[in-house]
């Protein structure tokens, strides 16, 4: 390159980009779970929870490539066991070893349409449970949801003590304003107003703008007493 055109050479162009390094809680930490929903894309939620293909996704993105998937028929329907179908499915993820899960789903108590397709039913529920074992995450699938899955399915309606927790640290870390990123999409006067799913929202695009610094634009400015004012 000529001495001359040099004076041409656009320097701000030129210059490495700056990538703020995603925060990831340890798998163990009572972030863990927010922070895998937060990971999410929006067809991936229904009503809250995540969908078997979402959390299938999510697996090989932050765990490892599945090598093995595979449903096993424990129980086929037949009146004599009430039409009930038991299935557990098995996953291999590298360098993680076998994780399973088990569902069983009867007639009587499967919701239309799935009264009609109980084995493919249960199957989805089992591989969506062996999943989320995986992953370690403590709520469960959508698709466990829709036809009871009992206690464990409850969900709370409110935001959690974890979700405030990373709420904040994201925040924190990106330099983000945590009253105004929230009610950039929520008519709220405290975070704590928020529902369990409007949260889960609000962390997925915290964590897009974690990724690119451009998304934050004028919500800078985190505040380290904003629980007080918020």
């Amino acid at each position: 390159m000529k001495l001359a055109d040099l004076n041409n050479v656009d320097y701000e162009s030129t210059q490495a980009t700056t990538v703020q390094s995603e925060y990831r809680p340890e798998i163990t930490s009572p972030e863990w779970t927010d922070y895998v929903l937060s990971q999410l894309e929006p067809n991936e939620l229904n009503k809250g929870c995540p969908t078997v293909a979402g959390v299938r996704r999510l697996a090989e993105k932050l765990l490892g490539r599945i090598t093995r998937s595979v449903s096993l028929v424990a129980q086929v329907p037949t009146p004599d066991n009430g039409e009930r179908s038991t299935i557990i499915h098995e996953i291999d993820i590298e360098e993680h070893g076998t994780f399973s899960g088990a569902c069983d789903v009867c007639r009587a108590n499967a919701a239309p349409p799935f009264d009609r397709n109980i084995v493919s039913s249960a199957d989805t529920k089992a591989e969506g449970k062996a999943l989320r074992r995986a992953l370690k995450i403590n709520v469960i699938v959508a698709e466990e949801k829709d036809e009871g899955a009992g206690t464990e399915s409850n969900k709370p309606d409110k935001i959690t003590n974890s979700q405030v927790s990373y709420i904040d640290t994201i925040c924190r870390r990106n330099n983000i304003d945590v009253e105004k990123a929230t009610k950039k999409s929520f008519d709220v006067k405290k975070l704590n107003d928020l529902s369990n799913e409007q949260a889960a929202n609000l962390l997925r695009d915290l964590s897009k703008m974690q990724r690119d610094q451009n998304l934050i634009g004028d919500l800078q400015g985190y505040a380290e007493n904003w629980k007080e004012a918020f």
